[in-house]
C-alpha cells in the first residue's frame, strides 16, 4: 500500500519513510498531537504501528531491531 507522506503529522513523516524503506509495510501512525486535539484513539506520543505475519513475527522483530541499532535509533518497541 502506497501511503502520500505529505497527509501525515508531520512529526512521524521521517521514521514512517524510514521504515518503508526498509520494507516494513506501516499500517498507522501518528506523533502524538491528535491525543491532545481530542481524537480518543491517538496516542500521546508518536507511534509507527507496522505489518508483521505471524508467522515471521520474531524474524521481522530481530530485523527491526537490527535495523534500528545499526541506525543509533532509540526507540521502545511494543507488541500491541
Amino acid at each position: 500500500m502506497t501511503v502520500d507522506l505529505e497527509e501525515l503529522c508531520p512529526g512521524i513523516r521521517k521514521a514512517v519513510r524510514f521504515l518503508q524503506m526498509e520494507g516494513f509495510e506501516t499500517i498507522d501512525s501518528g506523533d502524538g498531537s491528535l491525543a491532545r486535539a481530542g481524537m480518543e484513539c491517538a496516542f500521546d506520543e508518536p507511534m509507527v504501528g507496522i505489518k508483521v505475519e505471524p508467522h515471521s513475527l520474531i524474524v521481522d522483530s530481530d530485523r527491526l531491531r537490527s535495523i534500528l541499532l545499526a541506525n543509533q535509533i532509540d526507540a521502545n518497541i511494543e507488541v500491541g
